[in-house]
């Protein structure tokens, strides 16, 4: 079977070599490598094209320019469509693969032929890559919607791919949740406890910080939200009402204990986070809740001094 490896990519070039240099150097060696870049403001693309000539992978390797930014979404459905692979391999452009990965990867896909995804155990890495600790990732069950679990090595058959709507560019935070969504609508999900990823944690990320994290944390309700309509009319894994209560209660209560951490004097968004958490399930994450509920205090003060300003 053949592996198709995309990476979309934008800026960060003093990264992107060693995430090139762990797929060229895979003990499986059919692959192809789909690069996409995004329109960085850098010199990115310079260094892909020279990264390719050096290592004279033109045979295999398939560079994209897009000429304006799309985000990652776009540039990822660009990158399967361009590929060839019965097997589609999504790395970023900042992390690295096992030299054994695609090897176990094929490995997965040929014993488990209903599977439509296949993912992996990964290493929390530091900014050079150096392994911290193995992840918290485990089998997930598509009923729990709640779940997370579902991380980098992220794969997938084209076949069972092309039987959904594929990637959305309204994505840019949360395209990976909404794909996989779609993804377990068609086909068996297979997790590999085996660590085959080396996932970079850094701060130059697009969903890091507080303001990111909300952000990303709507994205993801409106990925599952899109799941629960559509399985609910294919009757196709459907999500019990007791299973998505729970998710937005904690959805808005996430979304509540990030305004906190933004240190910004509190809003009225806080306080309706927080009240539509109640609402959805009242009794889930109580304690969290009450902690949450004696900085309404802080709201107070931020309308007292606004107004003693007019």
């Amino acid at each position: 079977m053949k592996c198709s490896v995309i990476v979309a990519c934008y800026n960060n070039p003093d990264l992107i070599l060693e995430t090139l240099d762990s797929i060229q150097k895979q003990t499986y060696q059919n692959w192809e490598l789909v690069l996409v870049e995004d329109c960085s403001t850098d010199n990115t693309l310079e260094v892909l094209r020279r990264f390719v000539a050096q290592h004279n992978l033109a045979d295999r390797c398939k560079l994209i320019a897009l000429p304006q930014n799309h985000g990652v979404s776009f540039a990822k459905g660009t990158g399967v469509q361009h590929s060839s692979g019965e097997i589609i391999v999504i790395c970023d452009h900042d992390d690295a693969l096992a030299p054994n990965a695609l090897a176990e990867i094929v490995k997965a896909h040929q014993a488990y032929p209903k599977a439509s995804i296949v993912y992996t155990q990964r290493y929390n890495c530091d900014y050079q890559l150096r392994p911290l600790e193995i992840a918290a990732c485990s089998q997930v069950v598509y009923s729990d919607i709640l779940e997370d679990q579902i991380s980098h090595l992220l794969t997938y058959k084209r076949s069972c791919y092309n039987q959904t709507s594929g990637y959305d560019p309204f994505f840019k935070l949360a395209d990976d949740r909404d794909i996989i969504y779609k993804l377990e609508e068609v086909g068996e999900v297979i997790f590999l406890e085996k660590p085959l990823y080396y996932f970079r944690i850094s701060d130059r990320g697009i969903s890091q910080g507080y303001e990111g994290f909300n952000n990303s944390r709507d994205e993801k309700l409106i990925a599952a939200l899109n799941a629960v309509t559509r399985r609910n009319a294919s009757r196709v894994k459907q999500i019990t009402h007791k299973a998505f209560s729970q998710f937005l209660a904690e959805h808005y209560l996430l979304q509540a204990e990030g305004y906190i951490l933004m240190e910004k004097p509190l809003s009225l968004s806080f306080l309706i986070s927080l009240l539509k958490s109640f609402y959805y399930n009242p009794l889930s994450n109580l304690t969290r809740k009450l902690k949450a509920l004696l900085l309404i205090t802080r709201i107070k003060r931020s309308l007292v001094g606004i107004l003693s300003r007019k």
